[in-house]
Protein backbone atom coordinates (compact mmCIF):
# COMPACT_ATOMS: atom_id res chain seq x y z
CA UNK A 1 0.00 0.00 0.00
CA UNK A 2 1.39 3.44 -0.89
CA UNK A 3 1.84 6.06 1.66
CA UNK A 4 -0.48 8.84 1.77
CA UNK A 5 1.42 11.24 3.48
CA UNK A 6 4.85 10.99 5.30
CA UNK A 7 3.47 11.64 8.71
CA UNK A 8 4.09 8.08 10.17
CA UNK A 9 6.89 7.22 7.96
CA UNK A 10 9.02 6.34 10.69
CA UNK A 11 6.89 4.22 12.24
CA UNK A 12 7.37 0.39 12.09
CA UNK A 13 4.29 -2.50 11.36
CA UNK A 14 4.11 -2.91 14.62
CA UNK A 15 3.43 0.76 15.84
CA UNK A 16 2.47 2.83 12.69
CA UNK A 17 1.26 5.15 14.81
CA UNK A 18 4.63 6.06 16.22
CA UNK A 19 5.88 9.49 16.44
CA UNK A 20 1.98 10.64 16.44
CA UNK A 21 0.43 12.35 19.26
CA UNK A 22 -3.68 12.15 20.12
CA UNK A 23 -6.23 13.74 21.66
CA UNK A 24 -8.97 11.99 23.04
CA UNK A 25 -11.52 14.05 25.02
CA UNK A 26 -13.72 12.03 27.15
CA UNK A 27 -10.73 9.37 26.91
CA UNK A 28 -11.07 8.47 31.22
CA UNK A 29 -14.17 6.39 30.41
CA UNK A 30 -15.94 4.13 27.83
CA UNK A 31 -15.65 4.14 24.54
CA UNK A 32 -12.89 6.89 25.01
CA UNK A 33 -10.67 4.66 27.23
CA UNK A 34 -10.55 2.13 24.57
CA UNK A 35 -9.81 4.45 21.92
CA UNK A 36 -6.88 5.70 24.09
CA UNK A 37 -5.28 2.12 25.01
CA UNK A 38 -5.94 1.31 21.22
CA UNK A 39 -3.94 4.75 20.17
CA UNK A 40 -1.33 3.82 22.60
CA UNK A 41 -0.57 0.04 21.42
CA UNK A 42 -0.39 1.29 17.74
CA UNK A 43 2.65 3.99 19.20
CA UNK A 44 0.67 7.10 19.57
CA UNK A 45 1.90 9.54 22.51
CA UNK A 46 -1.87 9.71 23.91
CA UNK A 47 -3.05 12.94 25.69
CA UNK A 48 -6.39 12.11 28.01
CA UNK A 49 -8.62 15.64 28.37
CA UNK A 50 -11.92 14.20 30.86
CA UNK A 51 -14.20 15.45 33.71
CA UNK A 52 -13.16 12.69 36.51
CA UNK A 53 -9.64 13.44 37.61
CA UNK A 54 -9.25 10.11 39.67
CA UNK A 55 -10.11 8.44 36.27
CA UNK A 56 -8.34 9.91 33.79
CA UNK A 57 -5.28 9.87 36.15
CA UNK A 58 -5.82 5.93 36.99
CA UNK A 59 -6.35 5.43 33.11
CA UNK A 60 -3.20 7.11 32.49
CA UNK A 61 -0.87 5.12 35.05
CA UNK A 62 -1.99 1.73 33.22
CA UNK A 63 -1.35 3.67 29.78
CA UNK A 64 2.24 4.43 31.03
CA UNK A 65 3.15 0.37 31.03
CA UNK A 66 2.53 1.00 26.88
CA UNK A 67 5.86 2.69 26.40
CA UNK A 68 4.42 5.68 25.22
CA UNK A 69 3.88 9.27 26.41
CA UNK A 70 0.95 9.40 28.16
CA UNK A 71 -0.87 13.16 29.40
CA UNK A 72 -4.16 13.29 31.39
CA UNK A 73 -5.79 16.58 32.16
CA UNK A 74 -8.99 17.22 33.78
CA UNK A 75 -11.32 19.54 32.15
CA UNK A 76 -15.06 19.67 31.27
CA UNK A 77 -14.98 19.22 27.40
CA UNK A 78 -16.66 22.81 27.07
CA UNK A 79 -13.77 24.83 28.30
CA UNK A 80 -11.23 21.98 26.41
CA UNK A 81 -10.33 24.33 24.13
CA UNK A 82 -8.27 25.75 26.29
CA UNK A 83 -6.76 23.05 27.68
CA UNK A 84 -5.53 22.52 23.78
CA UNK A 85 -4.71 26.33 23.03
CA UNK A 86 -2.59 26.62 26.44
CA UNK A 87 -0.32 23.75 25.02
CA UNK A 88 -1.95 20.44 26.22
CA UNK A 89 0.07 17.84 25.60
CA UNK A 90 2.49 19.71 23.43
CA UNK A 91 3.71 21.06 26.93
CA UNK A 92 4.83 17.47 27.84
CA UNK A 93 6.95 17.84 24.64
CA UNK A 94 5.23 15.42 22.54
CA UNK A 95 4.69 17.76 19.59
CA UNK A 96 2.01 18.85 17.56
CA UNK A 97 -1.47 16.52 18.37
CA UNK A 98 -1.96 14.27 14.88
CA UNK A 99 -4.99 12.78 15.65
CA UNK A 100 -8.34 14.32 17.48
CA UNK A 101 -11.23 11.97 18.56
CA UNK A 102 -14.06 14.18 19.90
CA UNK A 103 -15.09 11.46 21.95
CA UNK A 104 -17.11 13.18 25.00
CA UNK A 105 -20.41 13.36 24.78
CA UNK A 106 -23.39 14.06 26.95
CA UNK A 107 -27.49 12.65 27.45
CA UNK A 108 -30.31 14.41 28.63
CA UNK A 109 -31.76 12.29 32.04
CA UNK A 110 -35.27 13.51 30.59
CA UNK A 111 -37.45 13.67 27.55
CA UNK A 112 -37.33 16.88 25.04
CA UNK A 113 -40.41 17.53 25.40
CA UNK A 114 -39.80 18.16 29.54
CA UNK A 115 -35.90 19.02 29.00
CA UNK A 116 -35.18 22.27 31.07
CA UNK A 117 -33.21 24.99 28.44
CA UNK A 118 -30.31 24.59 30.85
CA UNK A 119 -30.17 20.88 30.40
CA UNK A 120 -30.46 21.46 26.44
CA UNK A 121 -27.98 23.70 26.48
CA UNK A 122 -25.43 21.19 28.37
CA UNK A 123 -26.09 18.45 25.35
CA UNK A 124 -25.61 21.08 22.82
CA UNK A 125 -22.36 22.36 24.28
CA UNK A 126 -21.05 19.08 24.75
CA UNK A 127 -21.97 17.57 21.82
CA UNK A 128 -21.43 19.85 19.37
CA UNK A 129 -20.26 23.25 20.12
CA UNK A 130 -17.43 21.31 21.95
CA UNK A 131 -16.16 19.54 19.17
CA UNK A 132 -16.00 22.10 17.14
CA UNK A 133 -13.88 24.77 19.49
CA UNK A 134 -11.66 21.43 20.13
CA UNK A 135 -10.68 21.31 16.32
CA UNK A 136 -10.51 24.72 15.75
CA UNK A 137 -7.95 24.69 18.63
CA UNK A 138 -5.94 21.59 17.40
CA UNK A 139 -6.50 23.20 14.09
CA UNK A 140 -4.66 26.44 14.88
CA UNK A 141 -2.14 25.04 17.35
Amino acid sequence: MTNISTANSGASAEKPLAGGVALITGGGRGIGKAIAQRLAKLGAAVSICGRSRETAHEHRARLAGVGVRVHAQTADVNQAWRYCRAGGIHGEGAGAITILVNNAASAASVPSTRRARRSGNRVLNTNLKSVFLVSRAVALR
